[in-house]
């Protein structure tokens, strides 16, 4: 890995996490990782943001689609855990499936003396009511 303390892009991270991510800033400080996580930071931006243009993007959408994914996160305030999502949602696989319906009767069907299923008809094209004729106004007459 290079060494890309020297990059603009190193300065901002660094400025950024330690005004919005004091403790986690503090805590790499402390470990003395805080330049390897900065210059991870910084390729792997680089790294997305290449394969962006790459992909056709101009340099000002691609800056701005990959700057936060590594340089510039989100405040300790909004996300207190990285990686961990503040509302996580239910694995839709892990879901009890619905129990299905029972199929409708033929009266509820609204069918007589058919066996052909409500769902098998056409349907109606749908045709709005007309708007009833508005009365003329009174003519004012002169006093």
């Amino acid at each position: 890995m290079r060494d890309h303390s020297q990059s603009p892009w190193y300065a901002q991270a660094k400025e950024h996490w330690a005004n919005y991510r004091p403790k986690m800033f503090s805590a790499m400080q402390r470990s003395g990782r805080l330049n390897l996580h900065l210059n991870n930071a910084v390729e792997q931006t680089q790294n997305e943001y290449a394969r962006a243009i790459g992909n056709g993007m101009e340099p000002d959408e691609a800056w701005e689609a990959v700057r936060e994914n590594h340089l510039f996160l989100p405040s300790e305030e909004d996300m207190p855990s990285l990686g961990v999502d503040p509302n996580p949602q239910p694995d839709p696989s892990s879901l009890a499936s619905t129990t299905p319906l029972r199929p409708r009767t033929r009266s509820e069907q609204g069918v007589r003396g058919s066996s052909t299923p409500a769902t098998s008809r056409p349907l109606r094209p749908f045709a709005p009511s007309r708007p009833k004729a508005v009365p003329p106004l009174p003519k004012n007459k002169p006093n």
